[in-house]
């Protein structure tokens, strides 16, 4: 499959809008990001006290693309259907004059997770379990209101420290976002593979039309397995290799990366990465409220001490580490001659945000990004028992068993066949010559 060139907007005239008012209403401060099919800006709401409001606004170039116009009009439609303090809303939306549509969102200060578990040790348990309520408590609402995220990650959730040493969760960028009985445009055909390789469900990669919840908590069990551990439960080269790996259930044990971590903790993620969508939790409370039950044991009471100079992150800052188009699917295209093109004929963008937390801690040495990709390209998986395999220490164990049983049998033949012969008498001699019994 050849890969994607994109188009790209000259920086030049992504800045025009500085110093613009946008509906005579914003006044656009500073540039603060930019992904594939959109630009951010701060600005100033001019009828609200002049308070900060950050503005998504789709590229030129994607004007005359409907498959990304109706993703944008998607994202919006998902944000205005949500109301819950854990998911970034919907201020305003319009068109600009000329013709490119816009979102208006508050602007929250914060960190993204990403940058939480860029910092060495392990995150305290206490800290872990309110990112786990946060994030799975807002997925229900999302899910309550007919949404798949299907992007969930470390660099889309927004972490707020408070006066009283607590932390705000927020989930944020709902830009590829599935939305049941939509307004805008229903998804009526199997798409292209969507969201971000290292934590997408293999219903998502394959580009499946039949996505559930269970997508959404297929990816939340990639994110928490990364939370409690600092790595990645696949290392993938590819996105082939990533789609085998799912489907041969090769994942390492959480409590063999964090011993303190208890068997059902592993028996709860393994369960949330079930190869097979009905084998996991159909619902993102249950999953939630099994994990925090027995998080709660091991709870520390702490949260990260961090530098205080460390460089604050707005929410958008993650929000536009999304992928380089949306062009039926996701894709992305390299910036280093050096990444080439991986064995799937993918080509996908090395970025700063999530690649350098990932590789640090990770041998995976595929880019963290999204995707374009045919569901034909993907082998077909091999017979699985939905992740729910015998632990390798169980494994371990069977086979010290089994080769101590073998040496044992040769020891015994080795006796035997050293055993010295006895010489029979010579009265047994000629017994035997004549066919008479030995007395």
């Amino acid at each position: 499959m050849e890969s994607i060139n994109l188009p790209n907007e000259e920086p030049t005239r992504l800045n025009l809008l500085i110093g613009q008012v946008i509906e005579e209403r914003y006044l656009v401060k500073e540039k603060i990001g930019q992904g594939g099919v959109g630009a951010v800006y701060l600005a100033e709401d001019l009828k609200m006290m002049k308070r900060q409001v950050v503005i998504k606004v789709l590229l030129e170039n994607w004007l005359q693309n409907a498959d990304v116009r109706r993703k944008f009009e998607h994202e919006k439609e998902a944000l205005a259907r949500l109301d819950h303090p854990g998911i970034v809303h919907i201020l305003d939306a319009g068109m600009m004059a000329d013709d490119k549509p816009y979102i208006v969102m508050p602007f929250i200060a914060g960190r993204t997770l990403r940058k939480y578990l860029a910092n060495a040790g392990f995150l305290p348990i206490s800290f872990c379990l309110d990112v786990i309520k946060g994030v799975t408590d807002a997925l229900a609402a999302a899910h309550a209101g007919g949404i798949l995220h299907r992007d969930i990650k470390p660099d889309n959730i927004i972490i707020t420290e408070q006066p009283d040493n607590s932390i705000r969760v927020r989930l944020i960028d709902f830009g590829i976002a599935r939305v049941t009985d939509s307004q805008i445009a229903p998804i009526t055909e199997v798409e292209r593979s969507v969201g971000t390789v290292l934590y997408i469900a293999p219903e998502q990669l394959l580009g499946s039309l039949e996505q559930t919840p269970a997508a959404d908590i297929y990816s939340c069990g990639i994110l928490v397995y990364e939370l409690l551990t600092e790595r990645l439960p696949f290392n993938p080269h590819s996105v082939i290799e990533m789609w085998q790996m799912q489907s041969d259930s090769a994942i390492r044990l959480p409590s063999e990366i964090r011993p303190e971590l208890t068997a059902v903790i592993d028996s709860v993620i393994l369960k949330a990465l079930s190869f097979k969508p009905e084998a996991r939790f159909q619902n993102i409370t249950d999953f939630g409220s099994a994990l925090r039950q027995e998080l709660e044991n091991l709870s520390d009471k702490r949260i990260p001490d961090f530098e205080q100079s460390m460089q604050t992150f707005v929410m958008t800052k993650a929000a536009v580490e999304v992928p380089e188009t949306e062009s039926g699917g996701l894709s992305a295209r390299s910036t280093d001659e050096n990444l080439g093109t991986n064995t799937a004929g993918v080509q996908i963008e090395q970025r700063e945000n999530s690649s350098a937390g990932l590789n640090r801690k990770t041998d995976a040495t595929l880019p963290a990004d999204s995707v374009d990709f045919q569901p034909g390209d993907l082998p077909i998986p091999k017979e699985t028992n939905n992740y729910q395999k015998t632990p390798r220490r169980t494994f371990i164990g069977v086979g010290i068993a089994g080769l101590a049983l073998v040496l044992t049998a040769a020891a015994s033949l080795i006796f035997v066949f050293n055993q010295p012969k006895v010489e029979p008498s010579g009265t047994e001699t000629a017994n035997r010559q004549i066919g008479k019994p030995a007395n």
